[in-house]
């Protein structure tokens, strides 16, 4: 069975832009490109990125190439992108309103990809580094539950 990867947005958008990780994050849909993992991502992931690439001064021209990009990559199921489910809502409900111990509320954009992720049963990726220290400990909650649970 296929790894499966929830990507949130801030790996996503490396894909466009020259900064730190851009490499690691062309290795990562290369691989998906080589059918040899599965990226997912929730469908707002399109409009985070058109929001990236617009606060980043970038000419509209190229945005709309960078959109095409992505189109092409979902249609080709490079990155298959996940629509709102009544399931997915609940579980962004549960996660957006958990206790970070004192590390700041999660937005409900935020907690989708989590909510994804451990719907998917995946392995959550972000390149933002005050995201993965606010949430980290539902990381170590979540992934203590899949160690546990796929293993009984």
């Amino acid at each position: 069975m296929k790894k499966k990867f929830i990507v949130d947005t801030s790996v996503t958008v490396k894909l466009f832009l020259e900064e730190e990780g851009a490499d690691l994050a062309d290795k990562l849909f290369e691989q998906a490109k080589d059918e040899e993992i599965l990226l997912f991502a929730p469908t707002l992931t399109s409009y985070e990125v058109l929001n990236t690439l617009v606060k980043e001064n970038i000419p509209n021209e190229e945005i709309q190439e960078h959109l095409r990009m992505l189109k092409d990559y979902t249609e080709a199921k490079i990155i298959n992108l996940v629509d709102y489910s009544e399931t997915l809502a609940l579980k962004t409900l549960e996660i957006a309103t958990m206790d970070t111990k004192g590390k700041g509320h999660i937005s409900s954009y935020d907690a989708t990809f989590h909510a994804l992720a451990m719907l998917q049963q995946g392995i959550f990726l972000t390149a933002d580094k005050k995201h993965y220290e606010k949430t980290k400990i539902l990381l170590a909650l979540f992934y203590f539950w899949r160690i546990f649970f796929d293993n009984v």
